[in-house]
């Protein structure tokens, strides 16, 4: 911490009347998170499961597009949720890692390089998915078009990354967000930051990171034939046995003596 931001928290920042909430925390957060993936991490495993090994005839074509799109899902949530979860500062937008990554030292900017690519990875992906949807009128038939709208979105994605590598110090940054939110809780001084209702912000990203596990429970519930692989795996469907009524039957074949038989239908 520079001097001039160790001063400000002596000094101004002992003026905040801040009052204590757990969910503004860096903890608020990246507990929630963690037992979210925890959480959602047999439920994604089983989504795998159902797509390699109970997909139908009927659903070949699309086997391997849901499984590629089912993947990438997984892994921006496991790195939402898990190797990165970040601690965001409103208005100023900055932000810190609470994640696996940063306790182990790792720096934000290949995070944030990491986070871009593979959400720009999932865009291309459901790009592709629309664009095989015959009756959508906005689907882009031409090779070139693709082309030219998939470079757009890279360019614009790798711009956001250039900024990251030639940015100010980042102390200096600091001073610059603290005349704009001169408050922030105490993990803007503790923390290294990559430049509010804290809780509300926090609550945000928690719900944020349900994403992958909502979207493994569509894959599940959605298609019938996941839904009805789901049920056999956790025994849910009742085996149909044929069912056996006794019907009775009296023959009378002259004098032979027969009496009443019974018929199993």
């Amino acid at each position: 911490m520079i001097p001039e931001l160790e001063r400000y928290y002596l000094t101004n920042y002992s003026k905040c009347n801040l009052s204590y909430n757990y969910l503004a925390t860096r903890e608020g957060l990246s507990y929630p998170s963690h037992v979210i993936q925890a959480i959602a991490a047999p439920v994604q495993i089983l989504s795998f499961f159902t797509i390699l090994k109970k997909t139908p005839k009927v659903m070949k074509t699309m086997k391997w597009p849901l499984f590629i799109n089912h993947s990438w899902s997984v892994w921006i949530d496991f790195g939402l949720c898990t190797l990165s979860t970040p601690y965001i500062f409103l208005p100023t937008t900055s932000f810190i890692g609470v994640g696996i990554l940063s306790f182990f030292g790792l720096s934000y900017i290949p995070q944030m390089a990491a986070g871009a690519l593979s959400a720009l990875c999932e865009f291309i992906c459901l790009s592709s998915r629309s664009n095989a949807i015959t009756d959508n009128r906005f689907r882009m038939t031409k090779k070139c078009t693709r082309v030219l709208y998939h470079t757009l979105v890279l360019f614009l994605n790798l711009t956001v990354l250039l900024f990251m590598f030639f940015t100010t110090t980042e102390e200096s940054q600091k001073l610059e967000a603290l005349k704009i939110d001169p408050c922030p809780t105490k993990e803007f001084f503790r923390s290294p930051v990559g430049y509010y209702n804290q809780g509300l912000m926090n609550l945000g990203m928690i719900f944020y990171g349900l994403n992958g596990l909502v979207e493994s429970l569509a894959i599940l519930s959605v298609y019938r034939p996941y839904r009805n692989a789901v049920k056999d795996i956790l025994n849910f469907r009742k085996s149909k046995e044929p069912k056996v009524q006794t019907i009775p039957v009296r023959e009378v074949c002259g004098n032979s003596g027969f009496g009443r038989t019974h018929l199993r239908i």
